[in-house]
């Protein structure tokens, strides 16, 4: 037990310094890592074409880019105007570049782990890159 909790407090350590893009994409990799979990279970196939990949990747980025302005819109009060451009942005790049990664990789069974590591990393480059408004970047005033 005091190893999880040593974890979760390095890991909640972390994600207060990358700011709040790099946590949206880290809710869009679970989600999106998730769901292709749950199809590689199911028995689909793991061989998917470039074109595949961009498809599947834009199906499983739609429920994390759904969520991730619920939570940010309807409980947190952010401005929608400021966040759905950023949010589609972050969801569309890290559903095609997890399934990529995790097709390329043949890592179906860490989907959910490649996921969240490259949604923290979009996340992180998006906000570095100015890609989040002030407004997400720096909390209501």
């Amino acid at each position: 037990m005091r190893t999880l909790n040593r974890w979760i407090t390095a890991l909640s350590r972390i994600l207060a310094r990358a700011g709040l893009c790099a946590v949206s994409g880290l809710l869009i990799g679970l989600i999106a890592g998730l769901l292709l979990l749950l199809v590689s279970c199911a028995g689909a196939g793991t061989t998917l074409t470039p074109q595949q990949i961009v498809e599947v990747g834009l199906m499983v980025a739609l429920p994390g880019f759904l969520l991730l302005v619920w939570v940010l819109v309807a409980l947190l009060r952010y401005p929608s105007a400021a966040i759905v451009g950023p949010a589609l942005a972050n969801a569309v790049l890290t559903g095609v570049l997890t399934v990529a990664l995790v097709a390329a990789l043949h890592a179906w069974i860490h989907a959910v782990l490649l996921g969240m590591l490259v949604g923290l990393i979009v996340g992180r480059l998006l906000c570095l890159l100015g890609g989040c408004p002030r407004e997400v970047r720096h909390g209501l005033q």
